[in-house]
């Protein structure tokens, strides 16, 4: 559904902070072809109009949205800390932070997500497409790598538009 060479990604490393001799403190950024990229955001775009117009998502979904709702869950938890404060009671709350949250979501949900959804055969087909067989080769100072294998969602190949599923 979509051509091999959108599949093949160059892989660089962007420094974080810290040690630059601890492989943690690199980010891996796949850099894909740029028709692919510009396919891929039309696609996206039409993903999260269909997401819209038939009430997919949960009301509480906020991410990836048109309007700003992440103020919503600013306000309410604000509401959380003033009501508790003023009526002198305790406040419980938990801040979940999952590593790589999006890259570590298995391609097998995402096509479950996609079914249940209703998303249609081809929809699922051409996202299942999109993470068979992608390739990548690491740039560094030495120069072009060989061809790797993706082998998790860490290089993510959709665009960072993408709505969640």
């Amino acid at each position: 559904m979509v051509p091999p060479e959108w599949k093949e990604s160059t892989t660089i490393l962007l420094p974080k902070e810290g040690d630059p001799d601890i492989p943690n403190n690199w980010r891996p950024i796949a850099l894909s072809n740029t028709l692919y990229k510009l396919f891929m955001k039309c696609v996206a775009q039409r993903f999260k109009e269909w997401l819209l117009r038939y009430d997919v998502l949960s009301p509480s979904q906020k991410g990836f949205m048109p309007h700003d709702g992440v103020l919503e869950h600013n306000f309410l938890l604000h509401k959380r800390f003033e009501d508790a404060r003023t009526m002198k009671r305790d406040l419980c709350l938990a801040w979940l932070d999952v590593t790589n949250a999006f890259g570590a979501i298995p391609h097998r949900a995402i096509d479950d997500a996609l079914r249940a959804a209703h998303a249609g055969d081809t929809f699922r087909n051409l996202v299942n497409c999109v993470y068979e067989d992608c390739r990548t080769k690491l740039l560094s100072s030495e120069g072009l790598s060989g061809v790797y294998p993706h082998r998790s969602r860490d290089q993510t190949r959709l665009p960072p538009q993408w709505p969640p599923f």
